[in-house]
């Protein structure tokens, strides 16, 4: 049976940094692509509503990086640039409103 997946890359709608594709699978057809929340769900809905099967992916970070106990710094290393990222925290810039961001567009 086929399965429809719908990836979201989560964005600033009124900005036009919200993009998705859905495809067919297990022979990858394109089912549909925008960058509209609303018809990405209208396609997954279809396929539902058609009594297939559908996952739906967001990219979009949905957590905190929060230090490891055993750390020899402990608690001082909280919001800190996380391991391989450079000396940037994982909070300045985009990377606070990010995760945000991706909540309120999945929910």
């Amino acid at each position: 049976m086929e399965a429809r997946v719908v990836g979201v890359d989560i964005g600033s709608v009124a900005r036009g940094r919200l993009a998705w594709a859905a495809i067919d699978a297990p022979a990858p057809s394109l089912a549909g692509q925008g960058s509209d929340p609303e018809t990405a769900v209208q396609t997954l809905a279809e396929r539902l509503a058609a009594g297939g099967r559908a996952a739906l992916v967001l990219e979009a970070p949905m957590s905190v990086p929060v230090p490891a106990a055993e750390r020899a710094d402990g608690w001082a290393a909280l919001g800190r640039a996380r391991t391989g990222e450079g000396n940037r925290a994982w909070s300045a810039g985009a990377g606070a409103g990010a995760p945000a961001t991706g909540v309120a567009q999945a929910g």
